[in-house]
């Protein structure tokens, strides 16, 4: 499915799927479930911030 929104085309992203891609990454590189929880609280900040 496509949503349009004014001239733009939106596409949908399965952010699921991101997600445990990243997760998995973050688990094979060796970082810790504690240390990943960080992150993501960092990333949110940042995107909070910064309206990305």
């Amino acid at each position: 499915m496509i949503f349009i929104c004014g001239m733009n085309i939106i596409e949908p992203v399965d952010e699921s799927k991101k997600y445990l891609a990243t997760k998995k990454a973050m688990d094979v590189v060796g970082i810790s479930s504690d240390e990943q929880v960080l992150i993501k609280w960092s990333q949110t900040g940042y995107i909070s911030m910064f309206g990305i």
